[in-house]
């Protein structure tokens, strides 16, 4: 059952999830939730179905596990203090998709038995955001809406099946990280193809015209190029080499943009040339209004509305549908608003063990630096959007790299003879 499930059963769960088809389909068929019930019966099924390795340190899994929880339950007696518990059952059962997307995926995870077979998962998920990837990039290139959503005649900000530009760019960003992971492992047949694929990933952010994915793509290139610089054990599984690479189509790109940038200019309407001058102004370090789309202004209204619930919160579901904003837009005054300071430090705490994991070691391992790239992603991310704790790409790819990092030591602790 557990070798069934690994190889068919949850391969389609990461399409599923990683494509966000029920959104997509939703939308299509106009019906909501098309997939809910789906999702809900494979999760159980892998959750139930998987056997997972233990022996090595599980600290990283049971920080997140306390952080969410942790709000949750904060959350909850928060609402009943502020004497508004009535929908508090609504509120919890708005994250009972991640908590079941993130057991499933971690404890399928878990029961990999060889180094293959995990790269083979992590395999699946960076191709199904390549080929979304892919719609991104010819959504932009020939004003096609594959969604549906945006009711323009011309796809300003590409999304590909996703439903927000946003989200896009940052699971491609994800992406990203993904396929830089499987090139510098020395475990996959075919390296060339994942260095593409990062290219393509990283079209495809760029496309969605996100400052905060065009921000976060800069940064992962300029650690990518620092860790050629200051890394001299790469020579193995050219790594090096591949780096070198990067370099030279980077400075290829720049020089490209440096000659073409006032004909690219003209191509561009007026929102994206408007939000490629935000990202030249954050750059400067000039953030505000107009900067963030007033997300500054939401972070300041966010901090008024929980003066006088500061310490404790003011309920699940309170700062997730502000009056203004369609909410608070970050998701760590998402978590001091609803459940307080103790939850927010949970959080920050988890994020600390994280970056522990990622960072520590002299020693080159792809998958802690794909897991700092990505821990990087989500705690920036954080300052943005408010839905990270309910984002069913994020929640899956958290589950995924967490015990990715795991099972990694526990197959090398069950090969050393």
């Amino acid at each position: 059952m557990r070798a069934l499930s690994l190889r068919y059963i949850f391969p389609v769960y990461i399409a599923i999830i990683l494509l966000d088809l029920n959104e997509f389909v939703t939308r299509s068929l106009g019906s909501e939730s098309v997939l809910t019930t789906l999702i809900f019966i494979i999760s159980l099924f892998l959750i139930f179905s998987a056997r997972p390795l233990t022996g090595t340190d599980g600290r990283l899994n049971r920080a997140f596990l306390v952080a969410f929880f942790g709000f949750l339950f904060l959350g909850g007696i928060a609402s009943i203090i502020e004497g508004d518990s009535s929908g508090l059952f609504k509120d919890v059962r708005y994250y009972l998709p991640s908590v079941l997307i993130y057991f499933s995926t971690y404890r399928s995870v878990m029961s990999i038995r060889s180094e293959g077979e995990l790269y083979r998962i992590i395999s699946i998920a960076a191709i199904l955001i390549g080929f979304n990837a892919i719609l991104i990039l010819v959504s932009i290139g020939f004003n096609i809406d594959f969604h549906g959503s945006t009711g323009l005649d011309q796809v300003e900000r590409a999304v590909g099946l996703y439903s927000n530009a946003n989200r896009a760019g940052y699971v491609s960003t994800i992406g990203q990280s993904l396929a830089l992971l499987l090139l510098f492992s020395g475990a996959v047949k075919r390296p060339n193809f994942y260095f593409w694929l990062y290219v393509l990933c990283l079209l495809a952010a760029l496309s969605t015209f996100s400052k905060g994915t065009i921000l976060l793509s800069m940064l992962l290139i300029l650690r990518l190029l620092y860790l050629g610089l200051v890394n001299r054990d790469l020579n193995i599984y050219g790594v090096r080499r591949y780096i070198r690479r990067f370099a030279v189509m980077f400075g290829l790109i720049l020089l490209g943009l440096a000659f073409g940038l006032l004909n690219l200019q003209s191509r561009l309407s007026d929102l994206q040339s408007q939000r490629i001058s935000q990202v030249q102004l954050l750059l400067q370090g000039q953030i505000d209004r107009e900067t963030t789309t007033h997300r500054s202004e939401l972070a300041v209204i966010a901090l008024e509305e929980m003066r006088e619930t500061f310490f404790l919160g003011a309920g699940l579901g309170k700062f997730k549908k502000m009056d203004i904003g369609n909410g608070t837009h970050n998701v760590y005054l998402l978590i001091l608003g609803e459940a307080g300071v103790i939850a927010l430090i949970l959080y920050l705490l988890f994020y600390v063990k994280w970056a522990k994991n990622s960072f520590a070691g002299r020693q080159f391992s792809s998958l802690r630096f794909a897991s700092g790239n990505i821990m990087i992603l989500f705690f920036f991310s954080g300052f943005v959007a408010h839905t990270l704790l309910a984002n069913k790409p994020y929640i899956l790819s958290l589950a995924l790299i967490l015990a990715a990092l795991r099972i990694d030591r526990t197959i090398r602790m069950v090969q050393v003879p």
